[in-house]
């Protein structure tokens, strides 16, 4: 079973006065919390992800069984409906269909027997991004430049993900794939004209991009700069009317975080890429966290999708 280790910040805060300080974790009295990790309104069924966290001291501790926890979601007030979606390697997934709009003032909470009782509330962002998309091909690399319309007036906080579709047709079957991952960040040796300051390349779950807004351009827009390798449509006329080959779309979804969510986000980035801790010459990250009573995230997204592009 896949366990989830923490460390408290008082152990890290004794690390940082002296790299001499002895102590044992083991003799802390710490006891399981719940993890839940819940970001509604990225995709239009919200997830919530629920895991039990153990203290390193106590790691070898029996785990109570996640598959019995109960998670409750609200919006505006109103109750909705959560099934359970999977359970497997200690986590538990659990989904609602309830419509999620901009401005709604949602609460979350979870509970297992055996650990305490976490909750947590969140108000997704009043508006989603309006965003352009362009496209060219360089170097047998298609460049993808997402043009995000920003706020002055406000700190804001945003998520890209961009989704592949190739659809193949021959004799046998008419076949439909997606992908999410197709794309990373512009390799900045070889092309130095698409800087992208300031992004975070988030591929844990999914693959999507995150960054805020202090580094827009002088005409007020945040520009996110992405490449993947090129490959071009070939279709074919199969003389009965029909066609064969093969092609890709693309869609991209745009996301406006709230401060929690992408504060999450952010400190999950940097525990996973600090190196300088991994070999002890820095302090450790710590995740942030907005759960009462545990850990892990529940924030607002607004988002809206681009539709499907075709390719060039």
């Amino acid at each position: 079973m896949r366990r989830l280790l923490f460390i408290l910040s008082s152990a890290a805060m004794l690390s940082a006065v002296s790299c001499e300080y002895d102590f044992e974790l083991k003799d802390m009295p710490l006891e399981p919390v719940l993890c839940v990790e819940c970001l509604p309104g990225l995709s239009d069924t919200t997830f919530v992800r629920v895991r039990v966290a153990v203290p390193v001291g106590n790691a070898d501790v029996a785990l109570p069984d996640v598959s019995g926890a109960s998670v409750g979601f609200s919006v505006n007030g109103e109750a909705a409906e959560v099934h359970k979606y999977s359970c497997e390697d200690g986590i538990a997934v659990y989904y609602s269909l309830q419509e999620v709009a901009c401005g709604d003032v949602l609460e979350m909470s979870a509970s297992l027997e055996g650990v305490s009782p976490v909750s947590s509330n969140t108000v997704v962002p009043g508006t989603a991004p309006e965003f352009d998309v362009d496209m060219e091909v360089r170097n047998h690399d298609i460049l993808m430049t997402v043009s995000v319309a920003d706020n002055p007036g406000e700190d804001d906080f945003y998520a890209v993900t961009v989704v592949a579709k190739e659809r193949t047709i021959d004799s046998t079957r008419d076949r439909e794939r997606f992908y999410n991952g197709k794309f990373s960040l512009t390799d900045m040796e070889t092309y130095p004209d698409l800087s992208n300051s300031g992004v975070l390349h988030m591929d844990e779950f999914m693959s999507f991009f995150v960054f805020d807004d202090r580094n827009c351009s002088a005409d007020g827009v945040r520009r996110l700069h992405l490449q993947g390798n090129y490959s071009r449509d070939e279709w074919f006329d199969d003389g009965q009317g029909g066609k064969w080959g093969h092609g890709t779309k693309y869609l991209v979804r745009c996301s406006r975080l709230s401060a929690e969510a992408y504060r999450y986000l952010r400190s999950r980035y940097e525990v996973a890429n600090n190196d300088l801790a991994y070999l002890g010459w820095a302090p450790g990250n710590f995740a942030y966290t907005n759960i009462s009573g545990g850990l892990g995230v529940f924030g607002g997204v607004a988002s809206y999708s681009s539709g499907w592009l075709d390719n060039i």
